[in-house]
């Protein structure tokens, strides 16, 4: 389970060189003549929100307590 997580994690939060070798890879396999179904895109968008939300959970709680401008900086950088 940890080695698919990790993997899902990966392609969803990818270097751009990889999500650039990946988009080459699926270009280069060769036609089946069916047409694929992908739901990769929504599984992506769905991983980067829950991750997006992680880092503001955990921005906000290790700002609480901190000047406010100190606070600031740390929810600037999580964004």
């Amino acid at each position: 389970a940890e080695r698919a997580w990790l993997r899902n994690a990966g392609r969803a939060c990818g270097t751009p060189w990889l999500r650039l070798w990946r988009w080459y890879q699926d270009r280069r396999e060769p036609p089946t003549g069916r047409i694929p179904v992908r739901t990769q895109p929504d599984e992506e968008a769905t991983a980067r929100q829950r991750v997006e939300q992680a880092v503001r959970t955990v921005a906000e709680r290790a700002s609480a307590g901190l000047p406010a401008p100190w606070a600031q900086a740390i929810r600037e950088a999580a964004v």
